[in-house]
């Protein structure tokens, strides 16, 4: 595993020529528009990551869907990202340190970047002062292909034939 297969493991042809999410993500996309957004919604389908969209992105709805992605990555994984104001500390994913460039490449720019998407109180407030450490939670390579399903609970054993209950006699000879 590691991040250098996570975008190879899905291939595919794109403009006619041979394409990976990775070389998708940072040969075409990131090179267009450098949107920071983007590390948020072209995931590898690893559990560590962003969740995955159960639609495309389309051009029409693309700065709403962006937008959704970094919020839900944001604020519904306090897994893979948290802002710990009691420690004036904020526990963000590998993604990044990864690209800390195209999130503004400090850990201030790193908090105004993630402000942007949490409503206004007091983890909002410190992560627009830029006064707190950046620490990278670790990050979960199984994928959503390779970790299998949970199992299926145990069924339950199959019902017992029916019994005929025949009041008995006692044997009166």
């Amino acid at each position: 595993g590691g991040r250098r297969d996570c975008g190879r493991r899905c291939s595919g042809r794109g403009g006619g020529e041979p394409s990976t999410l990775r070389t998708t993500e940072n040969d075409t996309l990131r090179q267009r528009d450098p949107d920071a957004r983007i590390h948020l919604a072209i995931v590898c389908a690893s559990m560590g990551g962003p969740p995955l969209r159960s639609e495309a992105f389309t051009g029409g709805k693309l700065e709403q869907q962006l937008d959704e992605q970094a919020r839900t990555f944001l604020l519904k994984s306090p897994g893979k990202n948290r802002v710990d104001v009691a420690k004036r500390t904020v526990f963000a994913s590998p993604i990044f340190g990864w690209y800390r460039e195209d999130f503004g490449d400090s850990d201030a720019a790193v908090g105004n970047f993630i402000a942007q998407y949490y409503p206004v109180g007091h983890e909002r407030a410190m992560l627009l002062s830029g006064d707190f450490p950046l620490k990278k939670n670790d990050y979960e390579w199984s994928n959503h292909l390779t970790t299998p399903p949970p199992s299926p609970p145990p069924h339950p054993p199959p019902p017992l034939p029916a019994q005929s209950h025949t009041a008995s006699t006692p044997d009166n000879s």
